[in-house]
């Protein structure tokens, strides 16, 4: 029998395990002893074979002064491998590698220069427009020095001994920027931060990140992506004009998928009772095969979803049979 981290890093490769990995991932508010025991207990418990490390509490970067207006962000300057930022996060993650060994694959979560300014401000999907309509070369000039910062993190954060990241590619909503647009200025960042990442890190998960609302138009570009070369992708399946994970693995340039459930209230995951959760999870795998396959959700679960109910994901992926 495959340990945890064996089944999860082998199943990322597209190659045959015992059973279907099961990688959950939930944020913690807590920040008691850098979230590192509520990690590590909530991994144990919900016997998840993957444990992602998120920015809790470091989602904003950090900054002496405000960084609001562009003139504030274009004062800013690229982090030293000191820098609390920096090192608070590598504590994390390298006692959350400690604690867990064999019984969880650990991956970081790391976020484009966009998306790192988008939370730093915490105004909103909207305010990335703004700026780029408004200020557009001071805006790229302030993206190339968070880049920076990015990876003097990865740099450090490579010496934890985690076993890969998760690399969240955001904004790619319809709404937000015409194909060529992204193509012409938002793809290249996302490819740098790729190949830096995957230079230091044995195993990359690619996070479509999105946000649906009740307009179609919300729904994230999956096509922007379709010729990047994946080792494993996570995208909504539940979205508009989304695709099966079935349809993901020949749709994508990609080893492996990972996903399969609605993270929200109105998915199974959060309402569905044991038989409910075991059936869909029996009909998912039946569907999308065995192998490079990860069974998670499209994005974090939410915080009060019931641990029984992601332990009956992991019964059901044990009982599989096919």
């Amino acid at each position: 029998m495959m340990t945890p981290k064996q089944r999860m890093l082998t199943a990322m490769e597209g190659k045959p395990v015992d059973r279907v990995p099961v990688a959950f991932h939930k944020h913690f508010t807590d920040q008691t002893d850098n979230t590192v025991r509520e990690t590590v207990e909530w991994t144990r418990a919900t016997r998840s074979d993957m444990c992602l490390v998120a920015t809790d509490g470091f989602y904003p970067l950090m900054s002496d002064t405000p960084l609001f207006f562009i003139e504030d962000w274009l004062k800013f300057r690229p982090y030293k491998k000191d820098h609390p930022y920096i090192t608070i996060q590598c504590d994390r993650s390298k006692r959350i590698v400690d604690a867990l060994g064999d019984d969880s694959a650990v991956f970081q979560c790391t976020f484009t220069p966009l998306s790192h300014f988008k939370h730093t401000l915490d105004m909103g999907e909207t305010i990335i427009n703004e700026y780029w309509n408004t200020t557009k070369e001071e805006l790229l000039q302030v993206l190339d020095v968070i880049e920076e910062t990015t990876f003097v993190f990865l740099d450090e954060l490579a010496k934890t001994g985690i076993d890969g990241m998760m690399v969240s590619l955001q904004n790619a909503e319809k709404w937000r920027f015409p194909k060529d647009v992204y193509n012409e200025y938002i793809r290249p960042a996302d490819e740098r931060l790729l190949a830096y990442t995957k230079a230091r890190f044995p195993h990359i998960i690619e996070h479509l990140c999105s946000w649906e609302t009740d307009d179609t138009n919300s729904c994230i570009n999956l096509d922007l992506f379709k010729d990047y070369e994946f080792e494993c992708v996570n995208w909504g399946v539940y979205q508009r004009e989304s695709m099966s994970m079935a349809e993901g693995k020949k749709y994508f340039n990609t080893k492996s998928v990972m996903g399969g459930f609605d993270r929200n209230s109105t998915g199974i995951l959060w309402r569905g009772n044991e038989q409910q959760i075991k059936d869909f999870t029996t009909n998912l795998i039946r569907e999308t095969g065995k192998d490079a396959f990860i069974i998670s959700s499209d994005c974090s679960i939410i915080a009060d979803t019931p641990i029984e109910n992601l332990r009956w994901v992991v019964e059901a992926s044990e009982a599989f049979e096919g």
